[in-house]
């Protein structure tokens, strides 16, 4: 399980009523399909795959200012999606480490 955005952001809280949103996804799975499916609804935001590779404070602050910014209706529901694999106990950048020696 993932820490909670006020502990990733310096107690920074996500405004009552908003809702944080990650869509972990494989590629060519259609997430592209559901990312422009969930912003066509009038409440939510969803960013692409901005945080794919995130090295550094800056880049998680960024993310900590779409999940902490002031609510307005038009974004109760915000997030973004990012590429997630899981092998051999670790996360991988490459895919191509999933896969057996022989495939």
């Amino acid at each position: 399980l993932l820490p909670s955005p006020e502990v990733l952001c310096d107690n920074r809280a996500v405004p009552a009523g908003a809702q944080p949103m990650i869509l972990w996804q494989a590629q060519r799975v259609g997430s592209t399909w559901v990312e422009g499916l969930l912003n066509s609804h009038p409440e939510i935001e969803m960013q692409s795959e901005i945080y794919n590779y995130c090295p550094d404070a800056a880049c998680l602050q960024r993310m900590c200012g779409l999940f902490t910014k002031p609510q307005h209706a038009a974004d109760r529901v915000r997030g973004f999606k990012q590429k997630f694999f899981y092998c051999g106990g670790s996360l991988q950048k490459n895919w191509k480490v999933c896969l057996p020696a022989d495939a």
